[in-house]
């Protein structure tokens, strides 16, 4: 489940972003849902919400993004891959990484698109990511307590 769910996030991560170089130009933007959502093309060169931008390198992403997969499959491995929610959510988190890792490496920045205008603007690999979170934390909050007496 976690590596299918990573693989299609993946290729729909992917699919839409090269649509978007395909059919908008960088900073072209096109009204879907008045006053609320737009497609916007920009480029991405820092972290999340454009922080950092032109001043983090290639491997500190390339090192971050690996060391987090491995620490998802160390949580997959240490959970005994019981929950279907947990192995879901983290093929989303590993999925969304390596969509936007794959568009670091391919072209030096994350093509973002899905613009909200009170939301920085952001794409389907930081969607995956965020709701693969919440879902994680959803299952720790309702994870059963151990009472110590």
């Amino acid at each position: 489940m976690f590596i299918r769910v990573g693989i299609a996030i993946i290729f729909f991560d992917q699919l839409t972003k090269h649509l978007v170089n395909l059919f908008l130009a960088e900073g072209q933007s096109i009204l879907l849902i008045p006053h609320f959502f737009y497609l916007t093309h920009i480029r991405n060169s820092g972290v999340s919400f454009g922080l950092f931008k032109d001043k983090i390198p290639l491997a500190f992403y390339l090192g971050m993004s690996l060391l987090a997969i491995g620490m998802l499959i160390f949580f997959l491995r240490d959970r005994g891959q019981r929950n279907r929610n947990q192995r879901i959510a983290t093929g989303l988190i590993a999925g969304g990484i390596l969509g936007n890792l794959i568009d670091r490496v391919r072209l030096g920045t994350v093509v973002d698109f899905l613009d909200f205008k009170v939301w920085p603007i952001f794409n389907l690999a930081d969607t995956a990511i965020t709701i693969g979170i919440v879902i994680l934390l959803i299952q720790e909050i309702k994870k059963p307590q151990i009472k110590v007496s």
